[in-house]
């Protein structure tokens, strides 16, 4: 039987970066920053409404980071764009939101595609390795029209994206930008069974 984050304390590892390619994307291959932080997520009573409006309360007490870093063209460089990264838990689910803020949003790469195949249009995305061993990764990535991608990332195998877990999310273009909206239930990923603090790897990261 899978456990929730009701029974335990979360602590997220963060890598936060942007990459920014101008075709011949595909998820997972990017140079990383190295530099870590380690947080606490907080647990939040009160369930989001998924819509990408980003407009609950519940949003103001949530983990606030930033992408600070550019890879790609740039290597850790700062990014010409702002993008919010914003993550909270409510014991059976976890949330994540992104504002990538961007001064042409008419130059949003932003066209409808298939499940898994986002990887030319603009997207932000979200990885955990829940175990720590930075051997296998859990993916969720959405587009700028909501259009969603996920994989299990595995050390020396590649991206697995025939795994398709049940997860919500909702995106939408903006005068500034777009905003991404997930809620991923905690019974969609796999973690250590125990009732301890837990302290998974995460890294945010945008295209």
């Amino acid at each position: 039987m899978a456990i929730t984050s009701s029974t335990f304390t979360l602590r997220l590892t963060a890598l936060l970066f942007a990459c920014f390619v101008s075709s011949n994307v595909s998820g997972g291959e990017v140079k990383l920053n190295r530099k870590v932080i380690t947080h606490e997520l907080p647990k939040i009573e009160g369930q989001v409404t998924v819509d990408a409006v980003i407009d609950e309360p519940f949003w103001d007490q949530a983990l606030k980071l930033e992408l600070n870093y550019e890879t790609d063209p740039g290597e850790n460089t700062p990014p010409p764009v702002k993008t919010e990264v914003l993550l909270f838990e409510n014991g059976e689910t976890l949330y994540v939101a992104f504002r990538a803020f961007d001064d042409k949003p008419s130059e949003i790469r932003d066209f409808l595609t298939d499940r898994d195949k986002i990887w030319e249009t603009d997207f932000v995305g979200i990885k955990f390795d829940t175990f720590g061993e930075s051997r296998k990764a859990f993916q969720f990535f959405v587009n700028a029209v909501g259009v969603q991608a996920d994989a299990i990332q595995e050390d020396f195998r590649g991206d697995d994206t025939s795994w398709d877990p049940l997860w919500d999310s909702a995106a939408k273009i903006t005068d500034t930008g777009y905003l991404v909206e997930m809620s991923i239930p905690f019974k969609s990923l796999r973690f250590p069974q125990s009732q301890s603090e837990q302290e998974w790897r995460f890294e945010a990261l945008r295209y």
